[in-house]
C-alpha cells in the first residue's frame, strides 16, 4: 500500500510524525490568512504579503498537487542553562541550540524525496513532482498540520 510504505520511508529518515490530507484551503482559512496580513502581523517580512495568494490557494504553487503530507520532527525537550554553581538562570528551545531546523528539515525532505520516487513508480505513479520546505514555502503550514491530524 502506497501509504503504508510513504509512512515507513519517513520514519525511516528521522520524521517522528507523518500526516496527509487534501491540498484544499477552507474559506475561513483563507480569510485568517489575510485579515492577518491585513493587520500587518507579517512585520517587516514582505515576501509574506508578496505570497499571499499562494499562501490561500497553494496550488497556484503547484497547480495539480492532489495530496499534502505533512511530516514533523521533535527537537525533544528544552535545555537547561546553569550559571555558576548548580544555579539555573533560564531555559533555552533546543531548536536554537542545535543546526538550524531549516536546514535539517531541507537535508531530510531532499532525501525523502529521492527515495520515494520509486516508490511512487511502483504504484504506477510515473510523473510526481514534489516540493519540500520548513517555513520557506508560501503555503499555511499550520493549517494543514492541523488538517492532517497533527496539530491544533
Amino acid at each position: 500500500m502506497l501509504k503504508r510504505d510513504i509512512v515507513k520511508l519517513s520514519k525511516q529518515l528521522g520524521f517522528d510524525l507523518i500526516g496527509f490530507c487534501n491540498p484544499e484551503v477552507e474559506e475561513s482559512a483563507k480569510s485568517t490568512i489575510k485579515s492577518w496580513i491585513s493587520h500587518s502581523y507579517h512585520a517587516d517580512m514582505k515576501y509574506m504579503k508578496d505570497t499571499i495568494d499562494i499562501r490561500a490557494d497553494p496550488k497556484k504553487l503547484l497547480p495539480d498537487v492532489k495530496t499534502v503530507i505533512v511530516f514533523g520532527l521533535s527537537y525533544g525537550r528544552n535545555y537547561k542553562i546553569k550559571v555558576g554553581k548548580n544555579k539555573i538562570y533560564g531555559q533555552v528551545a533546543r531548536y536554537s541550540i542545535n543546526r538550524d531546523y531549516h536546514n535539517t528539515y531541507r537535508s531530510i525532505f531532499k532525501r525523502f524525496i529521492k527515495q520515494s520516487i520509486p516508490i511512487f513508480e511502483k504504484y504506477g505513479y510515473a510523473t510526481v513532482k514534489m516540493i519540500g520546505g520548513a517555513d520557506s514555502k508560501p503555503i499555511p503550514e499550520r493549517y494543514y498540520a492541523v488538517k492532517a491530524g497533527l496539530g491544533f
